[in-house]
């Protein structure tokens, strides 16, 4: 499974999604759809730990071939952003 954070436009917010042959699937939106919340962004998901990612798993691969209305785009048509675009912490390094 691979996530991503996305943009389906210029002007929509940074959303979770995962990436199903040429389709990026809203994590948020599938789950609302199999009555599981999950969430719209990557510190959330890894904050709610790894039952969480199983369920997305599981629902993912439950829906792999008839996706519901709007919570699949094609890769081509949106912007990838930066898996986690505001990370907490700063984190500095010196060598």
């Amino acid at each position: 499974m691979r996530l991503v954070t996305y943009r389906a436009n210029i002007e929509a917010a940074a959303r979770l999604g995962a990436i199903v042959d040429d389709l990026v699937v809203d994590v948020e939106r599938i789950g609302a759809h199999a009555g599981t919340a999950l969430p719209s962004s990557m510190l959330d998901l890894i904050d709610l730990g790894p039952p969480a990612t199983m369920a997305l798993k599981k629902i993912l691969s439950d829906h792999a071939s008839q996706w519901p209305v709007g919570a699949a785009l094609p890769l081509a048509n949106v912007k990838l952003l930066a898996p986690i675009p505001r990370p907490r912490k700063n984190i500095f390094g010196s060598g």
